[in-house]
């Protein structure tokens, strides 16, 4: 059953993770699993940001980066980058991060739209801002990160999803 697209955060659970030094979030719902970091095979004229194939239990899964999707300074992996796997336009994608943080429950009042700032690439997935006492927490939608004409683009990428 695929799960409606949010364009706005709504109430409720979202496992954060960090990528830099910014803490980001996905509704808990898109999320299936976290895994180690694994072998990833690179598949041939994908985007940058694609970084390959990984076998994850005899099911192949397409593998995003996630701070070079969001044009963020590229840093070696380490012991804490791991691979969050979500659902994104009903396919099974993982996204590496730097390191995943804890679920969150936010309120209503603890939710803010988006900020309009133009033209950044992690502005098109973004579907709200969660505040918290300490920090703020940016909000992401993962079937906006990549859209389906762009899942289905990548050759071979759709097929193995």
């Amino acid at each position: 059953m695929e799960r409606p697209i949010r364009r706005t955060a709504e109430e409720g659970r979202y496992l954060s993770f960090q990528l830099a030094s910014e803490t980001y979030a996905v509704p808990i719902k898109s999320v299936s699993e976290i895994i180690g970091l694994s072998d990833i095979t690179h598949v041939p004229n994908m985007p940058e940001y694609m970084k390959g194939i990984i076998n994850l239990r005899g099911r192949v899964l397409p593998v995003m980066d996630l701070r070079k999707k969001f044009s963020l300074q590229i840093t070696e992996y380490n012991r804490e980058t791991c691979i969050i796997i979500v659902e994104i336009w009903s396919r099974k994608v993982g996204l590496i991060v730097d390191t995943v943080r804890e679920v969150l429950d936010f309120r209503n009042n603890q939710i803010e739209a988006a900020p309009d700032i133009g033209g950044q690439t992690h502005n098109q997935c973004l579907i709200g801002i969660g505040k918290l006492t300490d920090r703020v927490v940016i909000l992401v939608e993962p079937s906006l990160i990549l859209g389906p004409e762009e899942l289905a683009g990548h050759a071979g990428l759709a097929s193995v999803a």
